[in-house]
Parts: structure tokens; C-alpha cells; sequence
């Protein structure tokens, strides 16, 4: 008897430190404050002649695979599931060798060009027409960058020309006569890729030389096509000063490049530090891109052309997760797993705090390379990170949600559970992603609404793997390690999310 009360008073004080011992967090949302739109255009995708991202990605002719463009079917279908708004090309560090020329026309006469920057040769058959047929085939606005390394001002002109013209012209006549006879359209443009990096093919490390060659480029793009906006080069604080003090009125976004990494020897949870630090350098382009009038001043009628119109935004064009456990030259092709899709979903939050002041966003990349996409010659398959950009990108249109949280931590500087939070259009949906970090506990989480009696969690999605290092492989194309499952809402207001999980709660208004 004295053995069975032993028993039965350790099985209570067990169940007790159990009890004691589960992690709990809270939020609560408010519908009465949001903020603008998580705009469409934080979903796009980026593609650059490296490696296999265009050609034996996206891009295979004469493959079984692919259609009378040359375009992979099987890519096309996944591609769509992603719903990219924005297509980034063709570059890359590889934009300052590039000659847009060297793509257009009858591809029989294209010349086949050695790729200096990432080794091979191109051949040129994939070029902006084909580019831009590819963006409307997906679905994607255009977004092309120039060359500002080798190229003149007048030869990006003519490229603008090309794509927009409309006019009796020598470049909108031969477009025309290579077969397209209405403009591309091309809206959104990038004067150059990371020029304040010296061991690039680069010239223009000075940030007020870049300034004096920029505003050149301007000149001549806009006098092309005055509705054009521009994506100017940023880099470091002082260099992002330098950029904005000389060309704010031009500059409708500022490129701000962000790569995850999880260091030489990495451990579960590095690569989750790695984005968390992201926050503060985000912060700190934030609060220099909103200290300029949204409206631009005292500008010169003698430009020709109008000042960019609403106020200067960041474009997070390069952003991804570039583990070290990659392979090839750079590392550059990766197997994800679930933990990276954990920090897709991180990232993903964080943009989505800050969407009031991020323009757009592109993933690098978007096949083979840093990709949600890989393929081979046989088929494809979707990484775990790709459930994450697929889902989140659904909510794009909605209003960012003030929230606040308390959550554990699960190391310095990182908390257990990561937030964010959307309001759909109407006003009549919430949608919470709420990520659990941990690689082994559950998390026991209060969701609360300010004015709680009119809202009701009405349906909850998780996303989760069996283990965080789960991932998918071409040699098991039919296997995905990622779970989809549809959790039964609780009575109340509390909610057990899982180790490693992601999930998606929506809130109806009743």
C-alpha cells in the first residue's frame, strides 16, 4: 500500500512539472489599427543566367518537358501554385557583363558569349522577349535590371525603347519586327546590382560616382518612358545616405539585399539568429527611407519628365536562405529542410512587419539555384521553403495588423514563437501565422482580439514536417515531407501549437 501511494504521489508531481514546464505565449491583435496593404508585389521570385536557374530550369527546348516556347511545363504548373507577382532578370552580379542586345532577334543569329562572372557559355536563346513572354505566361510583372558596368546610359535607353516604345522609332520598329508588335511594358527597372561590391565586375564603388552615372541613366530612361520607376543600389547606412540625399526624387525603391545564413558550423537554430539580426537592419533603411517627403518638391520642369510619385520604399530584390550545407561552387545548390522552410517562415513575418515601408520582394531564386524549385531532366520537386512562399503569398492585398506578444525565449535576442498578422481587404478576416521555432516543444498560446465578442477562430492550417531535417529529393520526386493538415479551431481562445510548426489561424468577424 505504502508502494501504490509512493507511486500515485510521484505520478502527480511528474504530471505537475509536466504541467509546469509547458512553454505558454500570448497574443493579441488589433483590427482597429492597421496599417497599409501588404502589397502583391513582396511575393515575386528572381531568376539570373547562373548555374541551371534559366537554362535546364525554367528553360529547356526540345525538351518531352517543355512547350513550343521551350518553357518547362512541369516548372510553369509549380510556378503558379507560387503565383509570383514580380519576375527580377536577368541578374545578378551577372548584369555587369550583360548585353541585352545579345538576346533579341532571330535566334539562329544570337551570339553564344562566355559567361565571365559564374563560368559556361551563353547562348542567348532566352532574351527579353522571351522573358517577357514568360512573365505573362506566369502571370509576372517584368522587372528588369541594367547594366550600369559596361554599358552606356544611351544603350539602357534603347533597351526601354525597345520594351516600351510606341513611337515610329529605330528600337520600337524592331521589336516589332521580330514579332511583337504591342510594347512590353516593362513598369519597374534596376540600375544596376550591388555596385558597392569591389570584387565584383563593378567600377562604381563610390557611392557619389554611382550617383553621377545613375542620374545620367535616368535622364535617358525616362525621356524614353516618363511612367518608368527605378530601383537604385543601396548597401551600407552611409552608403544608402549618400544614395537618397542625391536621388531621392527619382528613387521609387531602394535595393536592400538579405541572405540567411547559419554559419561555418551550424546547429538547430543558427539560421533562425541569422534572420532575427535581419530585423534591425531593416529597421535602420526603414527609418532612413521615411525620413523623405512622399511628395517631391521644387522639381526642375526642364527634366522633361515627372519625379517618382508616393514615397521611397525598400526593394528587398535578393533575399533567401543560404546555408553553408550546400554544394557546388558558392554553395549555391541546396537541399533545404524543414528548418529553412521554419526560416522562410520567420523571414516571411518579418517582411510582413515591415510591408508599410518594403516596396517589393524577390526570392533568389527561384529554380536550382537558392530555389524552392528543383529539376532534372526527368521532372522536379518542390522544397519545403516552397509550402511557405505558396501560403503566405495568399494574403497579399490585406493590411498589415498591429500585434503585440509574449513569447519564451529560444535564445538570445530570438523568441520561441515569431508573428505576424494580416487583415483581409474587406475587413472581415484575420489571418495569424504564428511560427514555433523550437525544434522539440509545444507551445500552449492565447490568441485574443481587442473587441474579442465579434471574432471567432473559425479555421486553422498547420504546416510541419516529422522531423526539422526532413526534406525533399529529386531521386523521390513523389515524396513531400511536408505536412498540410486542418486543426479542429479550439472552444475558446487557447490553442497548442506544435514543435516546428507553422501555423496559419483565421479569424472571422461575426
Amino acid at each position: 500500500m505504502f508502494m501504490r501511494r509512493l507511486f500515485f504521489i510521484s505520478a502527480i508531481l511528474l504530471l505537475t512539472l509536466n504541467i509546469q514546464s509547458q512553454q505558454t505565449a500570448s497574443v493579441t491583435l488589433f483590427p482597429e489599427k492597421t496599417t497599409n496593404k501588404v502589397s502583391p508585389l513582396l511575393f515575386g521570385q528572381f531568376i539570373e543566367f547562373l548555374g541551371t536557374s534559366i537554362n535546364g530550369g525554367i528553360f529547356e527546348p526540345g525538351s518531352p518537358l517543355s512547350d513550343e516556347n521551350g518553357f518547362r511545363k512541369d516548372v510553369i504548373e509549380k510556378v503558379r501554385e507560387l503565383d509570383p507577382p514580380l519576375l527580377r532578370y536577368p541578374a545578378g552580379t551577372y548584369i555587369k557583363i550583360f548585353n541585352w542586345k545579345n538576346g533579341i532577334g532571330p535566334k539562329e543569329n544570337r551570339p553564344r558569349t562566355r559567361n565571365l562572372i559564374w563560368g559556361g557559355v551563353e547562348d542567348n536563346q532566352f532574351g527579353t522577349a522571351e522573358f517577357v513572354k514568360y512573365c505573362k505566361t506566369i502571370g509576372a510583372e517584368p522587372f528588369l535590371v541594367v547594366n550600369m558596368s559596361t554599358a552606356s546610359a544611351m544603350e539602357a535607353a534603347e533597351w526601354v525603347e525597345y520594351c516600351n516604345g510606341t513611337t515610329d522609332s529605330y528600337w520600337a520598329n524592331l521589336r516589332r519586327s521580330h514579332g511583337y508588335p504591342d510594347p512590353f511594358n516593362v513598369k519597374y527597372w534596376a540600375l544596376g546590382n550591388e555596385e558597392a561590391a569591389e570584387p565584383d565586375a563593378g567600377r562604381l564603388q563610390d557611392p557619389v560616382k554611382y550617383c553621377e552615372e545613375a542620374w545620367q541613366f535616368v535622364k535617358l530612361m525616362k525621356l524614353q518612358d516618363p511612367s518608368i520607376e527605378f530601383v537604385l543600389c543601396g548597401a551600407d547606412e552611409k552608403w544608402n545616405r549618400i544614395i537618397l540625399e542625391k536621388m531621392s526624387p527619382v528613387c521609387s525603391y531602394l535595393s536592400v539585399h538579405l541572405y540567411a545564413f547559419d554559419g561555418p558550423s551550424p546547429v538547430y537554430g543558427s539560421v533562425f539568429k541569422s534572420v532575427a539580426s535581419f530585423e534591425e537592419v531593416l529597421e535602420s533603411a526603414v527609418s532612413l527611407v521615411s525620413s523623405y517627403p512622399e511628395k517631391v518638391i521644387d522639381w526642375n520642369k526642364w527634366y522633361r519628365f515627372p519625379p517618382r510619385e508616393g514615397p521611397v520604399k525598400i526593394a528587398l530584390d535578393e533575399w533567401g536562405i543560404w546555408p553553408s550545407s550546400g554544394t557546388g561552387t558558392y554553395n549555391l545548390t541546396i537541399q533545404y529542410t524543414w528548418e529553412h522552410a521554419l526560416a522562410t517562415a520567420q523571414f516571411m513575418n518579418i517582411i510582413i512587419r515591415h510591408s508599410d515601408n518594403i516596396g517589393m520582394a524577390t526570392w533568389a531564386q527561384m529554380v536550382n539555384v537558392l530555389a524552392p524549385i528543383l529539376t532534372d531532366r526527368s521532372g522536379l520537386v518542390t522544397q519545403p521553403p516552397f509550402s511557405i512562399l505558396r501560403e503566405y503569398r495568399k494574403i497579399a492585398g490585406g493590411n498589415r495588423l498591429k500585434l503585440v506578444s509574449e513569447s519564451p525565449d529560444l535564445a538570445s535576442n530570438l523568441k520561441m514563437l515569431d508573428l505576424s498578422a494580416v487583415l483581409s481587404s474587406d475587413r472581415r478576416i484575420i489571418t495569424l501565422f504564428a511560427v514555433n521555432l523550437s525544434g522539440d516543444e509545444e507551445i500552449r498560446t492565447s490568441v485574443n482580439v481587442e473587441d474579442r465578442e465579434k471574432w471567432l477562430i473559425k479555421e486553422i492550417t498547420e504546416l510541419n514536417a516529422k522531423s526539422v531535417s526532413a526534406f525533399n529529393s529529386l531521386e523521390q520526386k513523389k515524396v513531400d515531407v511536408v505536412r498540410t493538415a486542418v486543426v479542429k479551431p479550439p472552444k475558446g481562445n487557447n490553442l497548442t501549437i506544435p514543435a516546428h510548426s507553422v501555423f496559419i489561424i483565421k479569424l472571422v468577424h461575426q
